[in-house]
């Protein structure tokens, strides 16, 4: 069964594409999304994309100093959840973590809506690999 899912999320190719506003997205609701995040000097924003189709919106920052990719939100089109898509991904987030030499990926879990508890939350990100820090409020995974 293990292999059937990563065989079907090896199908899923996402791609991640740097946006500068909210008027890069085609989605209302992405478009409603970006315009509440709250960037840092270091966040960058990225139209996450499937055979040309808006599915995600994402920012994180990468800091160069620390070595660690820090995920702020990770946003999922509702009629596109449940499908693999954000494990594809995070995926993803990991694997332009190793490439660029980071050593870690952070994210501090909180739901964006009311589709999702924080408890349901976390689990699934803890069922991807990620473990709380000690004495903080963000998950890690060393990559």
């Amino acid at each position: 069964m293990a292999d059937v899912c990563e065989d079907l999320l090896e199908d899923l190719l996402v791609l991640l594409q740097e946006v500068k506003s909210k008027e890069e997205f085609n989605e209302e609701e992405l478009r409603h999304r970006v315009a509440l995040c709250k960037p840092s000097r270091l966040t960058a924003f990225y139209r996450v994309t499937e055979d040309g189709r808006e599915i995600a919106f994402l920012s994180l920052d990468r800091d160069d100093v620390e070595a660690v990719v820090t995920i702020y939100e990770l946003f999922v089109l509702r009629q596109m959840r449940d499908q693999g898509y954000g494990t594809r991904i995070l995926l993803e987030i990991e694997s332009l973590a190793r490439r660029e030499s980071f050593r870690c990926v952070t994210v501090f879990p909180r739901p964006l809506d009311n589709d999702r508890t924080m408890p349901s939350l976390i689990r699934w990100y803890e069922r991807r690999g990620y473990r709380a820090r000690e004495g903080a409020p963000e998950f890690e995974k060393n990559v």
